[in-house]
């Protein structure tokens, strides 16, 4: 598409030189506002590099998905995703977890499946993980061997952690787990990659060790048979119906019945279980919090932020090539019709929303490299940066995701019934933001939780 758009902006059609015309006014140096955003020139240079070379291959090109069923949907992004992950990165010599990755999903106007396999349950088995663990899991993981999920929302608790239902009782007669839904409300529910996809799980279970709780802790739990894709005894999995939006990821449920595990998938780094039933603490339990939070940090710009900025792409542009009316009374039809833009109440739509992007996009920076300073101070033990880290991302995730959802409101409607139909790519990207006030957190609580 991104290609296809490159082409037509080089023709002379007369919107396309409304469009070169409104560039030439331009008064600010447009490459280093490009380096500022990017964070250098080295990083603007190695991104274009990449997006050519995604873009090059036909296998990456994104579908018409606007018009496909769901199923259509599915099908498309998992086939674009494993040829991405199993051939392409391979070729260039990407690992799973390299940033190069990501630009994939900032370019592609189409559909990217695996979402939380590749961006949590991978980096889940580095953050909870012993090194031994880590050896065992991440490589089949990455290579597709195995694909997981991350557990923890259920059908009956949410943001409240200490609600959640799923246990995890030792059994030291045979040095194994077992995994227990005790009610419908401990089912777990929404796990993007659990309905059709996933054979494993990251499980966050209450572990119960000689009857005592000692609270949420993460196991690795097989969930479907390698050989033939069916759920193991105990388990009931599928996916949970049609939704808002994503509807090319199989978010599913998952309800489990004496399912019994090695004592080995607990993931061990902050804590173990010895052989005789010993629970041994090996760092504060505040930094498994410190991990789960990463997904809140990245999602803001990756996720939020990369969607908000297509849909001020797309009114910007629509805005400055769609003419309507005259600024004269006269039916002399020789007079031509000005830009939208043109219009002082078009650029009270459009452009606050452009400005509110960049600020939030600068926020999010900052609060990314607060993160990665932050957990160089975890991992020496200093836990002293974490009160400050989950108040800025429980504030910022939840002003993020509201701004961003009522600015591609706005920008929907500067686009007139154009920006109402799925074809403008709007009501995608809108879709796609909205579902963010509620996940990782729902947006009310989050602001508590920051004010606190």
């Amino acid at each position: 598409m991104q290609h296809d758009r490159q082409i037509s902006e080089t023709s002379s059609t007369p919107q396309m030189i409304l469009l070169q015309n409104e560039r030439k006014k331009i008064n600010f140096p447009v490459e280093e506002l490009t380096n500022l955003v990017d964070g250098g020139i080295c990083i603007t240079q190695e991104r274009r590099r990449i997006e050519k070379l995604l873009l090059s291959d036909p296998k990456l090109k994104s579908p018409a998905f606007a018009c496909m069923t769901r199923e259509e949907r599915f099908v498309e992004s998992m086939r674009r995703t494993v040829y991405f992950m199993k051939s392409f990165s391979k070729v260039h010599g990407w690992t799973v977890d390299d940033h190069k990755q990501l630009y994939l999903d900032r370019i592609s106007p189409g559909e990217i499946s695996m979402p939380i396999h590749r961006g949590v349950f991978i980096p889940c088995i580095t953050s909870f993980g012993s090194p031994e663990q880590v050896e065992k899991w991440y490589p089949l993981a990455a290579e597709l061997y195995i694909v997981g999920t991350y557990a923890q929302t259920e059908l009956g608790h949410g943001t409240f952690l200490r609600g959640l239902e799923t246990t995890a009782t030792y059994d030291a007669n045979t040095q194994e787990f077992i995994i227990n839904s005790p009610t419908i409300t401990a089912s777990k529910w929404w796990p993007g990659d659990l309905g059709k996809v996933a054979n494993h799980a990251l499980v966050m279970a209450d572990l119960v060790v000689d009857g005592k709780s000692l609270g949420m802790h993460p196991f690795i739990v097989q969930i479907r048979s390698l050989d033939n894709h069916l759920p193991l005894p105990g388990v009931q999995v599928g996916d949970i119906g049609d939704k808002l939006a994503f509807e090319n990821i199989d978010n599913g449920f998952l309800h489990m019945t004496n399912l019994r595990i090695p004592r080995e998938n607990l993931l061990c780094k902050n804590a173990e279980v010895l052989p005789d039933g010993t629970y041994v603490t090996k760092t504060d339990k505040l930094m498994t919090y410190g991990s789960m939070v990463r997904l809140r940090v990245i999602m803001l710009k990756v996720v939020i932020l990369s969607a908000f900025a297509k849909a001020c792409t797309v009114a910007v542009r629509y805005s400055t090539v769609r003419c309507q009316g005259r600024l004269t009374q006269r039916s002399n039809n020789s007079v031509p019709e000005i830009a939208v833009m043109d219009y002082v109440t078009q650029q009270h739509k459009v452009l606050p929303q452009v400005a509110k992007h960049y600020a939030m996009l600068f926020t999010a920076n900052q609060l990314l490299s607060f993160y990665s300073d932050a957990l160089i101070d975890f991992e020496a033990g200093d836990l002293s940066k974490l009160p400050q880290l989950h108040g800025l991302s429980a504030g910022m995730k939840a002003f993020v995701t509201e701004e961003a959802s009522s600015g591609i409101e706005i920008l929907r409607r500067s686009c007139g019934g154009h920006g109402y139909a799925n074809s403008s790519g709007i009501p995608h990207m809108y879709r796609n933001v909205v579902a963010g006030c509620t996940y990782e957190g729902e947006n009310t609580v989050m602001y508590l939780q920051s004010a606190g």
